[in-house]
């Protein structure tokens, strides 16, 4: 465990790396589709509750013994996903790109027949948005069961009101987002960081830098100085993490920072100033640190470009859409800068960035 003197000497380190500021590198300009909040209500109201274009093709499918009812678990119980929803979303259908759209029918039969059972429906509502936002990248209607619950609990916990804020992110309403963000007293350094405003970022890395364990904010405000071009501010940041001595009980996860800090100023060197064009063609195989090992990504360099990059190996297990967005967002950009994390996989995407760039490395010797 980290002593009061070590936390506050690294948040005073960090408070320090933010204070020094470059000329800014200029907004991170993207190519989305812009919306009013207006327009994106209707689109909501109007998309949210139908079925999507494949439902009928997809079997309803899952374990005979998964109790529909949702019980509360008893304390002490032991992990069971063939019985628990819950756990079976985390340890099954995180896990399986198969089962991705029939999890969304198997939610939505348990709201279906659960008019009697708040705990089941409220649930299943909150567990069908997650899948159509972080699975299906559906966001209309992730965005709908997201605020029908929300209207119902007369609440939304902060993990699903990010998911919404990123749903309005997506949908083409920035207005909308900060509002949803400034609701929650700051939100996320990466949302902000992705909708433009990185000094909010920024100031949300600060406050959680002040938490037990600052290492994540100190992550989160490296990768969001890094897409917006900044990357000297992002190593010095880095070079925090790379400059830790894990032990105690948290030794494994900040080995895991540490190693993940050293292959990010390594990155980050690469991304500096890329000139691709120097860049031999060919396929080039990179490696970088995930969250659950090492990740390897093989990249294909053909005039002067990025065509294409593919994860090969990997023993990640919750990474959402990130083996195949982040590659299709760095292949798209040419580069680093404009490139986010994927929500709730940001060491997975941190793995793909870095191994990318190690990658081009060899293409550039």
């Amino acid at each position: 465990m980290l002593s009061p003197s070590t936390l506050r000497h690294s948040v005073a380190a960090f408070a320090l790396v933010l204070l020094v500021s470059a000329q800014p590198a200029g907004p991170v300009k993207t190519a989305r589709v812009k919306r009013s909040s207006r327009e994106v209500v209707e689109l909501i109201r109007r998309v949210g509750p139908t079925k999507p274009d494949w439902w009928d093709d997809v079997r309803l499918d899952y374990p005979k013994t998964l109790d529909l009812s949702w019980p509360k678990p008893k304390r002490g119980a032991k992990w069971n996903p063939q019985k628990n929803p819950s756990q079976y979303l985390m340890s099954v259908i995180y896990r399986q790109p198969r089962r991705w759209r029939s999890a969304a029918k198997l939610f939505q039969h348990i709201i279906d027949i659960s008019d009697d059972n708040d705990r089941a429906r409220h649930n299943a509502m909150q567990s069908l948005g997650l899948v159509y936002a972080r699975f299906l990248a559906d966001y209309p209607r992730a965005a709908y069961w997201w605020q029908k619950v929300a209207r119902e609990k007369r609440s939304l916990n902060t993990r699903e009101a990010v998911g919404l804020a990123e749903c309005y992110w997506q949908l083409g309403s920035k207005s909308k987002t900060e509002r949803v963000l400034r609701s929650l007293g700051g939100g996320t350094t990466k949302l902000w960081a992705e909708i433009g405003d990185l000094d909010q970022a920024l100031a949300v890395a600060r406050r959680e830098a002040r938490g037990n364990w600052p290492h994540n904010a100190f992550l989160a405000a490296g990768n969001a100085y890094r897409s917006h071009g900044r990357h000297r501010q992002a190593m010095g940041l880095y070079r925090r993490l790379a400059k830790l001595k894990p032990q105690g009980k948290r030794a494994k996860g900040l080995q895991r920072m540490k190693k993940l800090g050293q292959q990010s100023i390594a990155a980050t060197e690469i991304y500096q100033g890329l000139d691709l064009g120097k860049a031999r063609d060919g396929t080039y195989t990179g490696v970088g640190e995930g969250f659950r090992g090492p990740m390897q990504v093989n990249v294909v360099i053909a005039d002067g470009a990025i065509e294409a990059i593919k994860v090969v190996k990997h023993r990640e297990d919750w990474y959402f859409r990130s083996l195949t967005e982040v590659p299709r967002r760095l292949v798209k950009r040419q580069g680093v800068k404009g490139v986010h994390a994927v929500t709730g996989a940001t060491y997975t995407s941190n793995g793909i960035v870095n191994a990318t760039a190690d990658a081009i490395r060899k293409a550039l010797e």
